[in-house]
């Protein structure tokens, strides 16, 4: 049996991962809260590392809070950045996989960004996950890095169900129309991990494969004001008027990437993955809410 630790098991992803990798042969898994594993606390990890010693670690642990970060940016990359050291210290035999963002890109127009397009994080969560890649690659251990953007769950707190919540609440939404991208289900990136883990399993990747980064989303592009659109399009009870608006509009105080979509290309080819469309996701998280 090879040993699983999911670290921040509790957010979208490590709830995704829950549904998948038990289903994958010949592994155990430790989903560990951050109140179990504080990948911040190489104390914390060590214990774990002492008591479970994984063979992979996928870390879902990650500071989200965009806006917060600008006036948080110790906190953000304490956890964005500083704990992939201690990361890739204390499992460095071990496989870590490893999620970064499209907010690294940064990118203004298309065509879909390919993973070896130049960085241009703007904003001190974009620098902050830039760096956390930058330390697991200089760690010189086996460390997979996977960039998505505008991910979403049918649990806990995303779009997808503010959409819904405020739907039915009020009588009119300001959705942003200038912010092209693709969402991204969580359940669809657990299902790729899964793959990748499973097919390591039976024949290990070349160390090559590991070491490098891959993007993944739903296929197909679209701005937050047409996943809005298709979202009410699918839920009866929701009543709100869809107003689009700029994203000079909400006057965030961390800057957005206006261009979004990612080249998914590489994924696809390196691990013979099959992505879904954005639309056909979205109608399987649906569904999955009005159980």
């Amino acid at each position: 049996m090879k040993k699983i630790l999911i670290t921040g098991a509790n957010g979208q992803l490590g709830n995704a991962l829950r549904e998948t990798l038990p289903k994958v042969e010949h592994v155990e898994c430790l989903f560990a809260s951050r109140s179990e594993v504080n990948i911040a606390d190489r104390k914390s990890l060590e214990d774990v590392k002492h008591s479970y010693n994984p063979d992979y670690v996928i870390n879902c642990a990650a500071y989200t809070a965009v806006d917060k970060a600008e006036t948080d940016e110790k906190n953000a990359f304490s956890i964005n950045a500083d704990a992939l050291k201690l990361i890739a210290d204390t499992f460095a035999e071990a496989k870590i996989i490893h999620f970064s963002t499209d907010y690294t890109y940064h990118a203004s127009e298309g065509p879909p960004i390919v993973e070896e397009q130049t960085t241009r994080p703007q904003g001190i969560y974009a620098l902050s996950k830039l760096d956390g890649e930058k330390i697991l690659r200089v760690c010189h251990t086996r460390g997979l890095i996977i960039r998505t953007s505008w991910v979403y769950h049918h649990a806990g707190h995303n779009f997808v169900k503010t959409m819904l919540r405020l739907g039915s609440e009020r009588p009119s939404l300001t959705i942003v129309d200038d912010q092209v991208g693709a969402p991204t289900y969580a359940m669809d990136i657990a299902s790729m991990i899964s793959i990748i883990i499973e097919k390591d399993l039976n024949k290990p990747y070349p160390i090559e494969v590991w070491n490098e980064t891959y993007n993944f989303s739903n296929q197909a592009e679209i701005s937050w004001y047409t996943f809005a659109e298709a979202i009410k399009a699918e839920t009866p009870g929701f009543t709100a008027d869809l107003v689009p608006v700029s994203t000079e509009f909400y006057g965030s105080p961390a800057p957005r990437p206006p261009y979004s979509v990612l080249s998914l290309e590489k994924i696809k080819r390196v691990f013979g993955i099959e992505i879904q469309t954005w639309k056909s996701s979205l109608l399987k998280c649906l569904e999955r809410i009005n159980q």
